[in-house]
């Protein structure tokens, strides 16, 4: 059979990426209201089923709602690498910068339907405390221990975080047992 082999540049300016969230997970409770992305992309097609590329970008508004309690973020500056293949997905967030709330994050997604758990989210980085409480407790609302975190931790800077989250299935990821902060 022939390969399908090839590289690609794409340049979006005011994407809507949250119109492909909500067609791709019509009912999931985490809800991307507003994604407005600036984002250049080098994709690179190694055969079928095989994707990679390379992300930079901006967004300017992402406002996240789950349970009817909402957050926004404003990104200034985004670098990440994805690679996809039938059976894994892979995404390394190698800087992300917000303005809102004032953040500098890494980030790590890999969904491997190979593996147990098969999804694993590791994010770390420095943020404003406030800001992410405000995110944190908008997010999970339900989460008795986000709750203890910030009824102690109401403002500053934290200098340091790493929070890692696995599950089966998305809806997993909340789960306390899942959760390691």
């Amino acid at each position: 059979t022939e390969s399908i082999n090839g590289t690609a540049a794409v340049k979006t300016a005011d994407f809507q990426a949250h119109r492909i969230y909500d067609w791709l997970r019509p009912d999931d409770s985490l809800a991307v209201r507003e994604a407005r992305l600036d984002l250049d992309a080098n994709v690179r097609l190694e055969g079928p089923g095989r994707l990679n590329a390379v992300i930079e970008g901006r967004a300017s508004a992402v406002t996240l709602s789950r349970r009817q309690h909402e957050t926004r973020l404003s990104i200034d500056r985004l670098r990440a690498d994805l690679n996809l293949s039938s059976e894994r997905l892979a995404v390394e967030v190698h800087e992300c910068v917000t303005a809102e709330p004032r953040a500098a994050i890494g980030l790590s997604l890999v969904v491997d339907q190979q593996a147990r758990p098969r999804i694993d989210v590791r994010l770390r980085g420095r943020v404003d405390a406030g800001g992410a409480r405000q995110a944190a407790l908008a997010l999970l609302p339900e989460s008795r221990d986000v709750n203890g975190v910030f009824e102690i931790l109401r403002g500053g800077e934290i200098p340091a975080i790493q929070i890692g989250l696995r599950g089966d299935a998305w809806n997993e990821l909340v789960a306390l047992t899942n959760l390691r902060i």
